[in-house]
Parts: C-alpha cells; structure tokens; sequence
C-alpha cells in the first residue's frame, strides 16, 4: 500500500503518505487482519479487494460504523470486501450490537485521525471494579 517501515531501537516505526489500494488475499479468515486493512483501505487511494476476510460481528460492525462515516465498502460472497477509498471520513455515531459490544472497538477508533471518540453506556458497578463495554460510541470530526 505504499507505507515504508524500518526497525528502530523502539520498535517498527512506518510512514506513509497517502497509501494505494491493493490486492489482499489471506490464507484464513482473520478479524484483526480484516479489521486493519478495512480501516487502511478507506482511506487509501483507489479500490482495494480483500479476499479471505473474516466476517465475525465485530468485523461487520466495524464496517457498519465506517460506512456511516462516508467510506465505500461492499460486502460480497466468500468472504470478499471491495473498498473503494474517499478523501476523508465525517463524524457518525453507531449503536452495537450485544455481541460486538464485548470487543472494545478502541483499537479501530484509535486508528482514525482528525476526530474525537465519545464513549456511551459504560458503567462500574460496586461490585465489579472493571467498566462493562461501551454501548454506543461517535466519533465527531474536529
């Protein structure tokens, strides 16, 4: 897709302009492989095709929530995503479904730039000091 990445003392270090669509095929299905090329593609310039995706309710939700945003992503037969990059994305909001709820979608919002994520529905109860998931999230552009 056009990013460049070297190997520093800190780790893997990638830079990249505006990446280029491309041709990605997965030996299995893999949500977090799916999940990082559907959050690289929209973006990217031109139409990328992945085949092998996974197609879990998370990945789906993912995908939801970033066509609400603007991106162009078409959902075929066996497991083929076709995506066709825009310029930019806009602020949405997107309620989950119960079993997407459970993975926390932090990952792919961290991933976007220029926006702020608002979280809705989290709670502590005193009798579980971790938070339950979030039931709602909205990016809002900035």
């Amino acid at each position: 897709m056009g990013a460049q990445i070297e190997l520093t003392e800190d780790g893997l270090e990638a830079k990249a302009g505006r990446l280029k669509a491309h041709l990605s095929s997965f030996p299995y299905p893999s949500v977090g492989a799916t999940e990082t090329v559907l959050l690289t593609a929209v973006l990217a310039e031109g139409r990328t095709v992945l085949d092998g995706a996974a197609t879990e309710p998370e990945v789906i939700e993912l995908a939801l929530f970033l066509q609400r945003m603007g991106a162009r992503i078409e959902m075929r037969p066996n497991r083929r995503y076709i995506i066709d990059g825009v310029e930019e994305l806009t602020g949405a909001a997107h309620h989950l479904k119960a079993t997407a709820s459970k993975r926390s979608p932090t990952s792919w919002l961290a991933s976007l730039r220029e926006a702020k994520c608002v979280c809705s529905g989290a709670a502590r109860t005193d009798s579980s000091p971790q938070f339950q998931p979030c039931t709602a999230w909205a990016l809002v552009s900035r």
